[in-house]
């Protein structure tokens, strides 16, 4: 082995253990001794994109495939740039190169078969995946994929036994519990088969917060007055990169909504407010914001959509941080606090309401949505579903302002999204902090 050779053994070596700047460092001094060094160019792509350069990163790889085109690693990570940033179709393109080169590459399968999904082409990318799984059978990651594409499309059955094949081969594999468990509630009309597998899953991750809530939602025993931090961070950083694909298909208006009664509130956008997204998600939703705000925070439990948000580059700042530490950590410092679709994971809105009062400045909005729990006579303040969500009487939402010394500006009902094709209701509440 080279010199040569050993300097991209180790460079690559560091970067797989997450050693980035070294990594760097090295694949540089690769391509400054040889700019035609392929597979140093190839990698700095990949690191590239990592640290959101995209640029810089689809250059980085145009110059390595330019060199050594039938590289079907470099073209596999081409794809996968390309579907993290949304193109589909040039995803789409570089994953088919790289299997016209090496049919029976299984990953480069896997991979056109979660593109053709997003794409809408449910059968091509049935019959990819599957083929994926052919290839290498005993690939739990492949059998998971499958099981969510069959699950859009209804096969429950089907996506149920998909999924059991996944935790077969990965026991504690947390993704496939939870998404099967999803496909049971959907396919069950009895929640006993869902109630078993969250307490085999239970039985293998004692400690795993998102099953537990769920059990919780499902039982009616051991609620929490809100969702847990690792649950959250656990279903956010999991969603992080298709969350926005997934929001497509559930008829998602609950910012627009919320923004629209903040500019009923404040009057015309003239950007001078000090604005806090809070629960910014992936800012998606940041440019309805923007014309409010001279100040743009977002803030976030779940560090993987803070590294979306951060490549779609809306924000002045970014926080990831719980949220009502957060807001009573910063005392009169906005204009603006507005929470579309986060409080759902909060029961008892009492203490978060509290502090998003006092981190307003006199006169302040704090606008929100939560979803909507009919009055069935029981006179509950919320109750937990079974997704793990919390839905909130209007009494509960009119007490919690009144004890946070809030005034309401206006409390409306409306769909938010739909579920399962049916619209999910909601309350979309602006409430305004006096003037001292």
């Amino acid at each position: 082995m080279s010199d040569l050779d050993e300097l991209l053994r180790s460079a690559v070596a560091r970067h797989r253990a997450g050693e980035l700047d070294a990594a760097e460092a090295a694949y540089r001094a690769l391509i400054a001794q040889n700019p035609e060094n392929a597979s140093a160019l190839h990698f700095l792509g990949v690191l590239s994109h990592q640290r959101g350069d995209d640029a810089a990163a689809l250059e980085l790889m145009r110059r390595a495939l330019a060199l050594a085109p039938d590289d079907v690693a470099a073209l596999n990570n081409l794809g996968n740039i390309h579907l993290e940033r949304a193109a589909l179709a040039d995803a789409e393109g570089a994953y088919r190169k790289a299997l016209a080169l090496r049919p029976d590459f299984a990953d480069g399968h896997n991979n056109l078969g979660l593109v053709l999904g997003m794409l809408d082409r449910p059968e091509e990318a049935e019959a990819a995946l599957e083929r994926a799984i052919a290839l290498e059978p005993r690939r739990a990651d492949f059998h998971h994929n499958l099981g969510l594409l069959l699950r859009r499309r209804g096969a429950l059955a089907r996506a149920i036994a998909t999924f059991r094949a996944a935790l077969t081969l990965d026991p504690g594999r947390s993704r496939s519990f939870e998404a099967m468990i999803q496909a049971q509630y959907r396919h069950s009309r009895t929640p006993a088969d869902t109630i078993a597998t969250l307490k085999e899953w239970l039985a293998r991750d004692p400690d795993h917060a998102g099953a537990r809530h769920i059990l919780s939602a499902l039982t009616g025993e051991g609620i929490e007055p809100r969702a847990s931090d690792r649950y959250i961070k656990r279903l956010f950083d999991g969603y992080a990169t298709s969350f926005d694909e997934h929001l497509e298909h559930l008829d998602y208006v609950a910012p627009r909504l919320l923004a629209a009664a903040v500019g009923r509130a404040l009057g015309a956008p003239g950007g001078q407010l000090s604005v806090l997204d809070a629960g910014c998600g992936t800012g998606r939703w940041a440019e309805l914001l923007r014309p409010f705000a001279r100040e743009l925070v977002g803030v976030d439990l779940s560090g993987g959509m803070l590294e979306q948000a951060r490549r779609n580059r809306g924000y002045d700042r970014l926080e990831e941080a719980e949220l009502t530490a957060y807001l009573a950590a910063h005392p009169r410092a906005f204009d603006l606090v507005f929470s579309a679709d986060t409080l759902v994971y909060f029961g008892d809105l009492g203490l978060v309401t509290r502090a998003a009062a006092d981190a307003l400045r006199a006169g302040g909005l704090f606008a929100f949505t939560v979803e909507q729990l009919d009055d069935d006579g029981t006179g509950a303040p919320f109750v937990l579903h079974y997704n793990g969500r919390f839905a909130h009487a209007r009494h509960h939402l009119v007490e919690a302002m009144g004890a946070a010394g809030l005034d309401i500006a206006s409390l409306e009902a409306g769909a938010l999204r739909s579920e399962r094709h049916k619209p999910v209701n909601g309350w979309v509440m602006a409430a305004r902090k006096p003037l001292d």
